[in-house]
């Protein structure tokens, strides 16, 4: 029977699994604590939130690639949440201090578009840096990451970045955040070596807002060259219908037809039953 998709055996994945077990030992300790603290402290999380069936599947069964991934996933966990990178990465554990910069929704998963990809809204314009911190906004990032990692349709499909840039002020433009988002989402693999950016540039209300001008190159820049080639520019939900979203499943602010935030409130309420009940 087949183990996983790509014509894999339940005999050739295990034999990837032990290649990659090899290829863990030959990486030096000074380059795998995270990983190396997670298997003392949550071995049972390291098994279940970065199996090494899902790691293989995503870096195409390259046994060093997925190694490689696989302790660039945990040195980020640590980084960012340091002792609660032990904790499970659910909305009420590790990110249970993070609640508020999860809310405000800055970083949503939308439903699917029409061809299965995942879609991710992304208007950073909501969350202010004088109420929320860019580490806690992050770590948001990385739990949304998570999540999308762990999705079988992800992987199978890719995802759709879509970004609203307008209303961004200057003082709020943060070119950090940017960079570390990147880095955040760098280690997901073949999912995100699928991701097709989509920037919208609506109109903004405010006149010392950052014009598209100067932050469509900045955002181009920063993001990994694989996704600069898959990046484009639209001005309105109408004018992504071709491209295969669901006017309904997208957000109002951009012309689409979703309560954004009835549609979040009602995504962490499931998403913490969901999480929860898994846990027992």
């Amino acid at each position: 029977s087949a183990a996983a998709e790509n014509e894999i055996t339940d005999e050739e994945l295990q034999l990837k699994i032990e290649e990659m077990e090899k290829e863990l030992l030959k990486i030096a300790l000074s380059e795998k604590t995270g990983y190396e603290q997670a298997l003392i402290w949550c071995p049972e999380l390291v098994e279940k939130e970065s199996p090494f069936r899902l790691v293989l599947r995503k870096n195409n069964y390259d046994p060093a690639a997925a190694a490689s991934q696989l302790v660039e996933y945990w040195e980020l966990r640590v980084k960012w949440f340091k002792e609660k990178a032990f904790y499970p990465m659910t909305i009420m554990g590790a990110l249970q201090d993070d609640f508020d910069a999860l809310s405000i929704g800055h970083m949503i998963c939308l439903p699917a578009d029409s061809h299965g990809r995942l879609v991710v809204f992304v208007e950073k314009s909501r969350a202010k840096p004088s109420l929320y911190s860019r580490d806690s906004l992050l770590r948001v990032v990385f739990y949304i990451v998570h999540v999308l990692n762990m999705s079988s349709d992800c992987v199978e499909n890719g995802i759709v970045l879509l970004l609203k840039q307008s209303n961004i002020a200057l003082s709020e433009f943060d070119r950090l955040y940017l960079k570390y988002a990147a880095q955040i989402a760098a280690p997901a693999g073949a999912a995100f070596a699928k991701i097709k950016c989509l920037l919208i540039e609506s109109a903004s209300n405010r006149s010392w807002s950052i014009p598209s001008s100067m932050y469509g190159p900045v955002f181009f820049k920063i993001i990994p060259k694989r996704w600069r080639l898959r990046a484009n520019i639209y001005s309105s939900a109408l004018d992504l219908e071709k491209f295969g979203m669901n006017i309904k499943d997208l957000p109002k602010c951009i012309g689409g037809e979703l309560d954004l935030l009835w549609y979040w409130e009602s995504w962490i309420e499931h998403r913490i039953l969901f999480e929860e009940g898994d846990r027992r």
